[in-house]
């Protein structure tokens, strides 16, 4: 099971990854979509790791109460779920 993503974005942007299936989400700081943020947390309750935009790089996040988020976060960057520190 190969994945790639390409992630060059000029504009502030949320990533959501389910495995081999991702959503690409625009979210907006000066006007948010309450409907878009409604979405983005009910995908993060069930088990769905996001790429969003920092200052200087992309960071990778998932709800850490999730046994399944926190999987999937582990595959993503190729760990062993065992070897996180939370």
């Amino acid at each position: 099971m190969s994945f790639c993503i390409n992630i060059s974005l000029p504009f502030p942007a949320i990533l959501l990854i389910l495995y081999m299936a991702a959503e690409f989400i625009k979210l907006y700081e000066e006007n948010p979509d309450e409907r878009k943020i409604k979405h983005i947390v009910d995908l993060l309750k069930n088990g769905a790791v996001i790429i969003y935009p920092t200052d200087t790089i992309y960071g990778l996040g998932c709800d850490l109460t999730n046994r399944k988020a926190i999987d999937k976060l582990c595959w993503v960057k190729g760990i062993k779920p065992g070897k996180i520190n939370l």
